[in-house]
């Protein structure tokens, strides 16, 4: 680090248009959009990795932490050049020092950046400098400039896609700008933003080399009206719209135009600050290099050095090969921030190696505004702190050791406080107390004419220390308090000790309790005014002793008892008759569980006192304590003990137990039950313990016969834990008993619901519709419901439904023809189905007619005869059968039965035959062909007529009789 690098020559002028919020630019802009966003692993930010580069200093808003990101209205820049040489390759051997910032704003929702850039162009040959600006717009890639109202003018470029009107820049002309140095020299940057009456940003470039403050160039954005959020930007996590940093730099550089410089020799410092809002600080992460501007330089090394006397961090540079990265952060340095106690002033931070009067006529006074004012300083050193009112004033002091983070210290005025003369008798010590108002540690040194003392001590704000001082020989002398703060800056203060001869008094004393006898003699002691000491029993005391001095008479402790002497301590000044007073007391551990801390009241060698729990106390015997019964009460809601009295008797452990409770409003027309913590009781309006479980019971509460109520509805809920205050509603329904006399289920609409009526409670105005519904025990027995009463009714009342039924059984009927029975002695068609219970059936034999030739002959019926106890089955058999009819005039037979008819079973065969003259035979034509005497199988009904004619056999008998009556009738006529 740099030690005896001198004193940094810093001149902060604040004019009133410099107390505002903002944000920066450059000179010459780089076209680089590398860049490193999102920066929490240590890589390193921006957009050159070697040299040459923008050498410098900067903040990019990356810290050992990660990204980070501060607003501002003002940065400062101060540049101390002992001596630099440098040249380009053109052969320049000027050099740009540019403090190069980042503007944000934002209009109609829109936020735009602008580049901003304070510059000095210094010769390195005869040190002649003067001062422009630049401002770049960096909302868009390779955007143009316009709408910018101040000195300057709009500079052109072409390509590298850039349009025509590239930048905005002003080259002061006032006094300062084109002098030449004196070195070493120093001279400060200066950017800052504000909004004027129409909200317009406007941007002011200062600089002083010497000369004074000069606002050189005052730029007025005109293109926007009530713009917004107008600051210069720090932002590690974000890149402008152009793609370049937000970030603060002041970097030693080429001359212009994206142009480079090798440095041949260098001394100088650079210094970063930003206005925090009371006061410049400088940054607290700092790079050695900087990013958006194009300018470089190379052959130079930036270091982290320190002023040694103010402790300011410092940018060093020199020549030789450097290297790109960190200077500080936050873990190099130390923010120590001062609670000045005015609203403004000045302060005044320094190493306290140097003494307040090497400061008083070297050091610098910072300005600063709004109670506070924080530093970024050298971590380990002890710094001296003074503040100063506005009429230059000092009003407050502080030393303090500043370590690495953030520190911070209030000042107050240095004083010290002791009383003028302390009188004493010969022989006797006493403490001389010194009241010391300060911050930070502070050195006495204490002398008196046969020694010297010196103590160290650390006051934050005001302390008081006790000197002893022993009494040796009569007589007065001075002692003398030096007081030091810091090197050069004490108070010294002087008492009187003023020592006389003691006088020689006599003293009695007896001893009475409160309590108990004590288990020995009490004893008491006295010390005399040299120190020597004596002990003697209270009882019959008798002693002489010298003024001055002290007594204390014993105490005695035995167990869990004591005895304590109320007035056993005290100082002779005379002849005395002591009377001590002694109170018996006993130790009690007091101890609690509960939500809020008790208290308790007990009574202390006579004295009501109170105490927090726990603890442990010794309370006089014999005496009352007491907890409050209830620790608080807010509406609803209380902490409550119910064990909160008691005696102290004896040596023991109290422990008093507080409950939260909540109070339970129950809002309810019945009496309510419910379980309490597993525990079955009447709920009722109440003070209930926190996490209690209530679970509401419905219970029905009894009216009268027939007539009950129960709960209907219970808010918030039946199931509860108590853990705030509750109102539980119970909103009880009227139920009325509904008795529902029926062999069988039934069935009914209940308050347009169907399910199954039941005798039982239903609720107050529930509409019953019973459903005449048959009750089926078994696939072949059943209940027909044959009468209800009442079917309908509106439950406003106890009420009783009858329901009347007939068991009927199923009769299955197996026949194949229609089937006729006296059911009950009434002649019906016989079919399957109900009957009911005790039916007498008695089936009829009848023939069924399909049509005239075809019927069913009942062959059997099983059973005939029956009476319906159960389920039944009734079978009928039959045989289907088909008429036979013969038409014809001669006598004819049917299986050898003379009939022209015969109803004959399907399926059987049949001879047909006839009686016919012996002259005639036959056949039988119809449903079938057959001769006289044939067969036919029945499988229809038979219509056959019988066809007659002359035998073939008679007609040849008739022709051989006429054959031969003619060869007869020949013969004989011929005779």
């Amino acid at each position: 680090m740099r030690y005896l690098k001198g004193i940094i020559l810093m001149t902060f002028l604040l004019l009133p248009a410099l107390i505002t919020t903002g944000e920066i630019g450059n000179y010459f802009h780089s076209n680089s959009e590398i860049g490193l966003v999102g920066n929490t692993q240590n890589l390193q930010p921006g957009s050159y990795t070697s040299e040459p580069a923008p050498m410098g200093i900067a903040d990019y808003g990356v810290g050992p932490n990660g990204d980070y990101s501060y607003h501002t209205t003002q940065f400062l820049g101060q540049v101390y050049i002992n001596s630099l040489q440098a040249h380009n390759p053109v052969g320049s051997t000027i050099v740009t020092f540019q403090l190069n910032v980042v503007l944000n704003y934002k209009y109609n929702g829109v936020s735009y950046a602008l580049w901003v850039q304070d510059v000095a162009r210094f010769n390195t040959i005869n040190n002649n400098i003067y001062f422009i600006d630049n401002i770049w717009n960096y909302s868009a890639p390779f955007g143009n400039v316009t709408s910018l109202q101040g000195n300057g003018q709009y500079g052109n470029s072409t390509g590298n896609g850039y349009p025509s009107q590239v930048f905005y820049y002003d080259r002061s002309y006032d006094q300062g700008s084109f002098v030449t140095l004196s070195l070493p020299a120093s001279f400060d940057l200066l950017v800052n933003v504000t909004t004027n009456n129409l909200g317009q940003p406007v941007i002011y470039f200062w600089y002083n080399d010497g000369y004074g403050w000069v606002n050189y160039d005052t730029v007025t954005v005109t293109n926007v009206r009530g713009a917004s959020n107008v600051y210069f930007e720090v932002n590690g996590s974000a890149l402008t719209g152009s793609g370049n940093y937000y970030d603060a730099e002041l970097d030693l550089a080429g001359p212009g135009g994206g142009s480079t410089t090798y440095i041949d020799q260098a001394n100088v410092d650079l210094l970063l600050f930003y206005w925090n809002g009371h006061n410049f600080q400088e940054v607290i992460n700092a790079y050695n290099y900087g990013s958006d501007t194009a300018e470089t330089s190379s052959n130079l090394q930036v270091l982290y050095y320190y002023y040694l006397f103010s402790g300011l961090p410092t940018a060093y540079i020199t020549t030789g090969p450097g290297t790109l990265g960190p200077l500080w952060n936050t873990s190099d340095i130390t923010c120590l921030t001062v609670n000045t106690g005015l609203n403004q002033g000045y302060v005044q931070i320094y190493n306290d190696d140097y003494s307040y009067q090497y400061a008083q006529r070297y050091g610098n006074l910072y300005p600063f505004q709004g109670g506070s004012a924080t530093f970024t300083l050298e971590p380990y050193v002890n710094y001296s702190v003074l503040v100063y009112n506005t009429n230059d004033q000092l009003v407050g002091e502080a030393n303090v050791m500043a370590l690495p983070g953030s520190v911070t210290t209030s000042v107050t005025q240095f004083n010290v406080i002791v009383p003028p003369t302390v009188d004493m008798s010969l022989g006797q010590t006493t403490n001389v107390p010194v009241q010391i108002q300060a911050y930070g540690y502070v050195t006495l040194q204490v002398s008196s004419p046969s020694q010297t003392r010196t103590y160290t001590l650390h006051v934050n704000g005001q302390t008081t220390f006790n000197i002893p001082v022993e009494a040796t020989t009569s007589g007065s002398y001075q002692l003398e308090v030096n007081a030091t703060l810091f090197p050069g800056f004490s108070v010294v203060k002087y008492v009187t000790i003023n020592i006389a001869q003691p006088q020689v008094y006599s003293v009695t004393g007896s001893y009475s309790v409160n309590g108990q006898t004590p288990p020995s003699t009490p004893m008491i002691t006295f010390t005399f005014p040299n120190g020597t000491k004596v002990t003697e029993p209270l009882n019959n005391l008798n002693i002489k002793v010298p003024s001055g001095t002290t007594y204390s008479a014993s105490n005695i402790t035995e167990g869990g008892y004591r005895w304590v002497a109320v007035n056993g301590q005290g100082e002779i000044s005379g002849s005395t008759e002591l009377s001590i007073t002694y109170y018996e007391q006993v130790q009690i551990s007091f101890q609690y569980q509960g939500p809020e801390v008790p208290t308790v009241s007990y009574y202390y060698l006579g004295n009501l006192r109170t105490a927090k729990l726990p603890t442990t106390l010794w309370v006089d015997y014999g005496t009352n304590y007491e907890f409050p019964q209830i620790l608080s009460s807010n509406g609803g809601e209380r902490v409550i003990t119910y064990n909160y009295q008691g005696s102290a008797t004896s040596p023991n452990t109290v422990t008093v137990t507080y409950y939260q409770q909540y109070y339970v409003d129950v809002s309810s027309t019945i009496p309510v039950y419910a379980m309490v913590n597993g525990r079955n009781e009447t709920l009722s309006s109440g003070w209930y313990n926190q996490s209690s479980a209530i679970d509401i019971e419905n219970i029905p509460y009894y009216v009268a016969t027939g007539e009950r109520e129960v709960i209907g509805h219970v808010t918030p809920s039946t199931s509860l834990t108590v853990n705030s205050p509750l109102n539980v509603t119970i909103t009880p329904e009227v139920q009325y008993y509904v008795q529902v006399s029926s062999p069988i289920p039934v069935y009914a609409q209940i308050g347009y619901e169907n399910s199954t009526l039941q005798s039982g409670w239903y609720n107050q105005g529930t509409l019953i519709q019973v459903e005449n519904i048959t009750y089926y025990p078994s696939p072949n027995e059943r209940y027909v419901i044959t009468s209800i009463t009442p079917s309908t009714i509106t439950v406003n009342q106890p009420e009783t439904i009858t329901i009347s039924t007939v068991i009927q059984y199923r009769l299955i009927l197996n026949s194949p023809i229609p089937t006729y029975a006296l059911v009950n002695g009434r002649n019906e068609t016989l079919s399957s189905g109900w009957y009911d219970a005790g039916t007498i059936i008695n089936v009829e034999n009848v023939t069924y007619y399909v049509n005239p030739t075809t019927r069913e002959l009942v062959t059997g019926i099983s059973p005939a005869t029956l009476t319906m106890n159960g389920p039944a089955t009734i079978s009928v058999k039959t045989t289907k059968q088909y008429l036979i009819q013969i038409n014809s005039q001669y006598p004819v037979t049917i299986n050898g039965v003379q009939t022209n008819s015969e109803w004959v079973n399907a399926g059987s065969t049949v001879t047909l035959n006839a009686n016919l003259p012996f002259y005639l035979t036959g056949s039988f034509t119809g449903t079938d062909v057959v001769g006289l005497g044939g067969s036919i199988m029945v499988d229809q009904p038979v219509q056959e007529t019988l066809q007659t004619s002359i035998s073939s056999v008679f007609l040849g008998i008739v022709i051989v009789a006429i054959a031969v009556a003619g060869a007869v009738l020949v013969i004989l006529r011929r005779r």
